[in-house]
Protein backbone atom coordinates (compact mmCIF):
# COMPACT_ATOMS: atom_id res chain seq x y z
CA UNK A 1 0.00 0.00 0.00
CA UNK A 2 2.05 2.50 -1.36
CA UNK A 3 1.63 6.50 1.03
CA UNK A 4 0.52 4.53 3.89
CA UNK A 5 3.34 3.72 5.51
CA UNK A 6 6.39 5.81 4.90
CA UNK A 7 9.68 5.78 6.70
CA UNK A 8 9.93 9.00 8.92
CA UNK A 9 12.90 10.48 11.23
CA UNK A 10 12.74 9.72 14.79
CA UNK A 11 10.20 7.26 14.99
CA UNK A 12 9.88 4.05 15.62
CA UNK A 13 7.85 1.83 13.19
CA UNK A 14 6.20 -1.30 13.67
CA UNK A 15 4.22 -3.89 10.97
CA UNK A 16 2.70 -7.04 12.17
CA UNK A 17 0.75 -9.37 8.73
CA UNK A 18 -1.24 -12.39 10.21
CA UNK A 19 -2.62 -13.39 6.85
CA UNK A 20 -5.81 -11.68 7.80
CA UNK A 21 -5.29 -8.57 8.69
CA UNK A 22 -1.91 -5.85 8.45
CA UNK A 23 -1.49 -3.93 11.22
CA UNK A 24 0.28 -0.67 11.51
CA UNK A 25 2.33 1.26 14.65
CA UNK A 26 4.46 4.34 15.16
CA UNK A 27 6.07 5.85 17.94
CA UNK A 28 8.67 7.87 19.24
CA UNK A 29 11.99 7.08 18.65
CA UNK A 30 13.68 4.48 20.98
CA UNK A 31 10.42 3.55 22.34
CA UNK A 32 10.43 -0.16 23.55
CA UNK A 33 6.74 -2.47 22.05
CA UNK A 34 6.21 -2.89 25.92
CA UNK A 35 5.78 0.65 26.44
CA UNK A 36 1.97 1.78 25.64
CA UNK A 37 3.13 4.86 23.55
CA UNK A 38 2.21 3.26 20.51
CA UNK A 39 -0.37 4.87 17.69
CA UNK A 40 -1.37 1.67 16.30
CA UNK A 41 -4.06 1.15 13.41
CA UNK A 42 -5.45 -2.01 11.41
CA UNK A 43 -6.19 -2.66 8.17
CA UNK A 44 -9.29 -4.89 7.95
CA UNK A 45 -9.94 -6.35 4.81
CA UNK A 46 -13.88 -6.65 4.15
CA UNK A 47 -14.15 -9.91 1.72
CA UNK A 48 -10.72 -11.89 1.63
CA UNK A 49 -7.33 -11.07 2.64
CA UNK A 50 -5.88 -9.17 -0.90
CA UNK A 51 -4.59 -5.67 -1.51
CA UNK A 52 -5.42 -5.96 -5.08
CA UNK A 53 -8.61 -4.16 -5.38
CA UNK A 54 -10.26 -5.51 -2.07
CA UNK A 55 -12.39 -3.19 -0.06
CA UNK A 56 -10.70 -2.15 3.37
CA UNK A 57 -11.18 0.21 6.40
CA UNK A 58 -9.10 1.42 8.79
CA UNK A 59 -9.34 0.43 11.96
CA UNK A 60 -7.78 1.97 15.74
CA UNK A 61 -7.77 0.29 19.10
CA UNK A 62 -10.91 0.89 20.94
CA UNK A 63 -11.42 3.52 18.40
CA UNK A 64 -8.84 5.64 19.22
CA UNK A 65 -5.93 7.67 17.06
CA UNK A 66 -4.10 8.63 20.46
CA UNK A 67 -0.34 6.88 21.28
CA UNK A 68 -1.56 4.73 24.44
CA UNK A 69 -0.88 1.38 23.03
CA UNK A 70 1.22 -1.52 24.11
CA UNK A 71 2.57 -2.53 20.23
CA UNK A 72 3.27 -6.20 21.91
CA UNK A 73 -0.48 -6.19 22.12
CA UNK A 74 -1.59 -5.37 18.52
CA UNK A 75 -3.24 -8.40 17.52
CA UNK A 76 -5.07 -8.94 20.80
CA UNK A 77 -6.56 -5.24 21.00
CA UNK A 78 -9.97 -4.75 20.00
CA UNK A 79 -10.48 -2.16 16.80
CA UNK A 80 -13.05 -0.18 16.19
CA UNK A 81 -13.75 2.66 13.35
CA UNK A 82 -11.93 5.80 14.45
CA UNK A 83 -14.48 7.43 16.97
CA UNK A 84 -16.85 5.01 17.50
Amino acid sequence: MPGFFQPEPNVTQAYHNNGTHEYFGVAAKGTLTSQAHWQIFKIEYTTSYSTDGDPWIIKWPDGSDQPTFVWDNVASLTYKILGS
